[in-house]
């Protein structure tokens, strides 16, 4: 039976975010409670600097490989992949082993009363990336073979163990917080990592079982359901190994995780600039590092819930369905090589991408509209009122609602923008990242040194646009002679942006004349002006609900006939 692959995505985009949504809600009601008890220094070494170094290892040794990975996974030999996966452990252990050094000995420690656990949040990083390194073999079979709610539950356990047992031990001893996050981060890698093994274990022992039984059956004897093409039998299966009479790699697959490799580098200083200034540069102290990380936290929420799941399901989908390298045209006579499946891929992946472009954009500018007169409100309800009335907390808030409808958009451009380029695409990319990283950085320096933390938001808005443009360049340069165009979905109708426009202004009003002395009514403006603004772009975008309405029908169809 073949894989439905959009449905797949779907389903791991939809489970995506009501699991997120779920621990989001526990972890944004227990860190409300727990930015009472610790101070915002704290607050800066554990989500700036220690964060940081998991963020830096775990993207440069897994991100590449996995991108890698999961292009075209029905045509995998699987143990040149799963060899190939394996680099990125020893290199995961030569990058903790000099970014160790450098966290330990070459960059400012905290004072006395956070050093010791200060090293011990170091040591409990690196160890927990390399284990999670050892998952990734399992993780990725998790993704090709679609147990995608399995996945994303162990995701969420992953954050949700994490955050319990972070927050109850903070909540006993805060003097300790440093200890708690080291032990939570432990502890939750540990079960992550058993978890994926036991899933994996008790699937091949049912495999093999059901094997052994479907031999005594009769021909005519309907067996298990399970997928043909699944190839471990034991999870040794799952550990490298010397190949005989070919290959032990997969070439082309090598030369992509490469390119990924080199454009992660740049990647990453981009997306972590910011926090790379802060630690290494010392341009904001602990205590303006913790707020901007409180703040930028509480400002991600919507890229975790909703814009993350679908960039990663766009990705995987469109990495599935999309020819590397290939402009989608319609057939002519220099595309003979290409099928009528190909074909109508490449118009399904760009209606796809309209409909996903639809709602970023649209997200992003009602975050915009209401955003900014909501910040203070916001801030009261998740840190209390010395967090909404502190100077710098509300400006950077309404910063990060500048940047969030640019964020939305760059996400779902880049992931088909990745899973679209061929590895010299990918390469060439590369440059231009390199230069855009040695212009953030410098933007950065500059913004931040007269702006203080506000400029970094500023610099990341650029830092987006910059990255967005080449994004809307390439995939203009894709359709440029092709009738399809999903570019056009990039701007929202007229009523959307009218109805946006004045739910702006009333909540403005209601920001100035209602919030000090009567929150809840401010909160009850807002919301109806939500309501107002959701209802017209459902009204307004009807035709887009109609094609995802369709898809799902059909697909639905289809799987009724096989």
């Amino acid at each position: 039976m073949a894989r439905n692959l959009l449905k797949s995505s779907i389903k791991n985009a939809t489970f995506n975010i009501i699991f997120q949504i779920l621990f989001r809600v526990i972890t944004f009601i227990t860190n409300a409670i727990v930015l009472r008890h610790i101070s915002h220094d704290v607050v800066g070494i554990m989500n700036v600097r220690l964060l940081l170094l998991e963020s830096t290892l775990l993207f440069l040794c897994r991100e590449p490989f996995r991108r890698a990975c999961l292009s075209d996974t029905s045509h995998h030999i699987w143990p040149r992949v799963i060899n190939l996966i394996w680099i990125s452990f020893p290199i995961c252990l030569l990058l903790s082993t000099l970014l160790g050094y450098v966290w330990l000995y070459i960059l400012d420690v905290p004072g006395e009363d956070y050093a010791n656990g200060y090293v011990i949040g170091v040591w409990a990083i690196i160890l927990s990336c390399l284990c999670e390194i050892v998952c990734e073999p399992l993780y990725l079979a998790a993704q090709a073979f679609l147990y995608v709610r399995f996945k994303v539950m162990m995701d969420t356990v992953h954050v949700m163990v994490r955050t319990l047992v972070f927050s109850v031990m903070v909540l006993k001893n805060p003097a300790n917080a440093l200890l708690a996050f080291s032990l939570a981060q432990m502890l939750s890698t540990l079960v992550y990592s058993f978890g994926y093994f036991a899933f994996f274990g008790w699937k091949i022992h049912k495999q093999n079982s059901e094997t052994k039984k479907s031999l005594k059956k009769p021909e005519d004897e309907p067996t298990s359901a399970w997928p043909e093409e699944f190839p471990f039998k034991t999870l040794l299966d799952f550990l490298p190994r010397k190949l005989e009479n070919q290959p032990q790699v997969d070439a082309h697959l090598t030369e992509l995780a490469w390119s990924f490799s080199k454009q992660g580098i740049w990647k990453q200083i981009l997306t972590e600039g910011e926090r790379y200034l802060a630690t290494v540069v010392s341009l904001l102290p602990f205590s303006h590092q913790g707020a901007l990380d409180v703040v930028s936290s509480l400002a991600a929420l919507p890229a975790r819930l909703i814009l993350r799941p679908l960039e990663d399901a766009a990705y995987f989908y469109f990495s599935q369905v999309v020819k590397r390298g290939a402009d989608a045209r319609r057939r002519s006579q220099l595309e003979r090589d290409w099928s009528v499946a190909e074909e109508e891929a490449a118009r399904e992946a760009a209606e796809v991408l309209s409909l996903l472009l639809t709602m970023t954009s649209s997200m992003g500018l009602l975050a915009l509209a209401l955003g900014p007169p909501n910040s203070a409100l916001v801030l009261y309800v998740y840190g209390g009122k010395g967090l909404a009335e502190s100077e710098l907390a509300p400006n950077l808030l309404r910063a990060h609602c500048l940047y969030l409808p640019l964020l939305a958009i760059n996400g779902v451009s880049e992931a088909y923008s990745f899973a679209a380029m061929s590895p010299p695409q990918l390469d060439e990319y590369n440059h231009v990242m390199a230069l855009m990283s040695a212009v953030f950085l410098g933007v950065s320096y500059g913004l931040t040194y007269f702006f203080g933390a506000v400029g970094l938001v500023f610099a990341n808005c650029g830092n987006m646009l910059a990255r967005i443009t080449h994004s809307i360049i390439f995939i203009q340069s894709r359709y440029s002679t092709s009738k399809l165009n999903p570019l056009y979905s990039l701007i929202p109708g007229r009523k959307y942006i009218t109805a946006l426009v004045l739910s702006a202004f009333l909540c403005y009003v209601s920001e100035n004349h209602l919030y000090g002395r009567n929150k809840i009514g401010h909160f009850a403006v807002s919301f109806c002006c939500l309501l107002i603004s959701l209802v017209t772009l459902l009204l307004e975008q009807h035709q887009l609900l109609m094609f995802a309405v369709n898809k799902w029908r059909e697909h639905k169809d289809k799987s009724k006939l096989q």
